[in-house]
């Protein structure tokens, strides 16, 4: 049964390209006609930005559509500007996958229980309104996580994006120059911490290879 990581394979395979592109809107990037056309047409700082940052991303994506199998945009830029800034984020994301991109939510959340479970329903899974309504909240893929609270931080992502087809990403060893204070210390059976992290995140994700045997949980490795 295909799984998240089929159909990625998938996608760069159609397009012969492993590539994935960032989307993490700097304004100080964002060129001068998109600037001028916005502040023209919007008074509201935050909403300036969360324009700026929308019709930004949009170029990019036309830009490399056809070209690149998936998009990941970091949270962070987004969040950074309320409410209009996270709005501009799920029209990114909205866009992006009208485009035929995968769409990777690079947040990396870190909850146990019940609060892992409402992150995982808002980027990997869907909404169940009082209506009777279901709703997804943002068009995501994928989710970028932390496993250091261990697999009851992990779990809720897996249960909830998994059978849809969607995944998760988990930090193992990542590039900032500080990582070596925890994930290079070495334990007492001779393994680093991130190798052991490594060992429990194939444990956690042996239940979800797909047909091309690759999990739906997969690993940051920076």
């Amino acid at each position: 049964m295909k799984n998240f990581m089929d159909l990625l394979i998938d996608a760069i395979n159609r397009v012969d390209n492993p590539t994935v592109m960032g989307l993490d809107p700097n304004l100080d990037f964002v060129p001068e006609h998109i600037v001028m056309d916005v502040v023209n047409r919007i008074e509201d700082p935050q909403e300036r930005a969360a324009e700026m940052m929308y019709e930004f991303n949009r170029g990019l994506l036309e830009a490399v559509q056809g070209v690149i199998p998936a998009v990941k945009p970091q949270l962070a830029y987004y969040e950074m500007y309320g409410s209009p800034g996270v709005e501009a984020f799920a029209r990114t994301c909205r866009l992006a996958k009208a485009m035929g991109y995968i769409v990777i939510a690079d947040g990396k959340r870190n909850d146990i229980g019940s609060t892992a479970a409402c992150y995982a329903k808002g980027y990997l899974s869907a909404i169940d309104y009082p209506c009777g309504k279901t709703a997804r909240s943002f068009e995501s893929d994928a989710l970028t996580v932390n496993p250091y609270l261990g697999q009851d931080g992990i779990a809720p992502f897996m249960e909830s994006g998994a059978p849809k087809q969607r995944g998760a990403f988990a930090l193992l060893r990542t590039s900032n120059p500080s990582s070596r204070d925890l994930q290079d210390l070495q334990l007492a059976d001779g393994r680093r911490v991130y190798e052991a992290v490594a060992d429990l995140l194939d444990e956690w994700g042996r239940a979800y290879r797909g047909d091309n045997g690759y999990s739906a949980l997969g690993a940051v490795v920076g």
